[in-house]
């Protein structure tokens, strides 16, 4: 068997135009679906981390406007003590959502929001910092450290514009703002909660092109909360179970990375297919004498397949050491910048996250392709007699 492998290695360059465009072949389809499969990964990474540091690992929403059923401040405060003190949690944070009437008398507006936990104490005469959006600051012809007179939630307070926000969020038609829940509870009127976020001591894990994020912790802490009367009624969100943001995303990507891969083995399979077919017709002879010197035609078969095999596995390598050095490349410039999609103001940004299983699995497919198409070319070699090989062909 040593021989035979030797000996096909030695036959895939007698043939040398075939074998380049065959691994050229090979390499650029490989490297281009391993990239892509790298920038999936990142964006997967990108977004999964975001989306943590924002609404934390795990969040319970209650998207109903029960205030009977919604979770009182004192109740969600029994609650995050509980979490805490397991251990696996290290952050609650909760946020109320918020409407009323922001301005004074001459310039007002109606608005909604959300009030997040978090923010710096106040006292009772204190400013209220207040984060809204653009459309809404530019309506109240207002700049950030401005003070304007507001009523939010029936609470009478002046506000402070802490930061504009560039992409205006519309709620039931108002203009959307933020601001610090403790706003509130200096003036004994805090709004009911309607969001819970929590922050794991170990955070779920990135969701990957081939499997879901998750932690040791995730599990127990979903059921400790399922077992809370506090959070009857909430909805769960988390990486692993229904973040739209994430998850959604990643299902899309992983849609279309299973697309691309579909379309590269079968370019492959009709590649290798295509330059075997004429390989083996124009190596009858040559095959012929090997089955006249007494070679069985199943070693005969072996050696196409282990050419087949040889050629797939060094467009492979190349494949992977182009691709390796592209990432790093595309990795060490801060990624691939697009333009903006529709609607949007900023550009998006692309990096590149290895993947030894992507690279790994890419390989076997090639080499299955590989095989599929030389097995497919060999099945007519034993329907010709040694005579009809020996023949001389035109």
């Amino acid at each position: 068997m040593r021989n035979l492998c030797g000996y096909a290695f030695k036959n895939i360059w007698r043939s040398r135009v075939r074998s380049v465009a065959l691994l050229t072949i090979i390499t650029v389809g490989v490297a281009v679906l391993t990239l892509i499969a790298a920038g999936y990964e990142d964006m997967f990474y990108s977004a999964a981390k975001e989306s943590g540091e924002q609404e934390g690992d795990i969040c319970f929403v209650d998207h109903s406007n029960d205030a009977k059923r919604s979770l009182s401040w004192e109740s969600y405060l029994l609650l995050k003590e509980r979490l805490l003190s397991t251990g696996m949690v290290h952050k609650v944070q909760a946020s109320a959502r918020i409407s009323g009437i922001i301005g004074g008398v001459d310039r007002s507006a109606p608005c909604s929001g959300i009030a997040v936990e978090g923010g710096t104490p106040l006292g009772e005469e204190d400013l209220v910092p207040i984060k809204m959006g653009g459309a809404l600051a530019k309506t109240l012809s207002l700049a950030p450290t401005e003070t304007v007179g507001a009523l939010l939630y029936d609470c009478g307070m002046t506000g402070r514009v802490e930061q504009t926000v560039v992409t205006e969020v519309m709620l039931k038609d108002r203009f959307y703002v933020e601001l610090p829940l403790e706003a509130f509870i200096v003036r004994e009127e805090v709004p009911r909660i309607n969001s819970v976020y929590i922050w794991l001591s170990k955070p779920l894990l990135a969701p990957r092109l081939y499997k879901d994020s998750d932690s040791p912790e995730y599990q127990h802490i979903v059921q400790l909360c399922s077992q809370a009367v506090e959070l009857e009624g909430f909805t769960l969100y988390a990486l692993p179970n229904n973040n739209t943001n994430v998850a959604r995303m990643v299902q899309i990507y992983r849609t279309n990375y299973q697309v691309v891969l579909v379309v590269v083995i079968v370019t492959l399979l009709l590649a290798f297919l295509n330059v075997l077919t004429l390989s083996v017709y124009e190596r009858q002879q040559e095959l012929g004498t090997l089955r006249s010197l007494g070679t069985p035609l199943v070693h005969i078969q072996i050696l196409i397949v282990l050419e087949t095999v040889c050629i797939a596995l060094i467009g492979w390598l190349i494949a992977v050491a182009l691709s390796f050095t592209a990432s790093m490349i595309i990795q060490a410039a801060g990624g691939l910048v697009f333009a903006p999609p529709p609607g949007e103001t900023s550009a998006i940004t692309v990096g590149s996250r290895y993947s030894i299983r992507a690279v790994v699995e890419t390989g076997l497919y090639v080499i299955g392709a590989g095989c599929i198409a030389s097995l497919l070319s060999v099945l007519r070699l034993g329907k010709h007699t040694v005579v009809e090989q020996l023949a001389i062909r035109n």
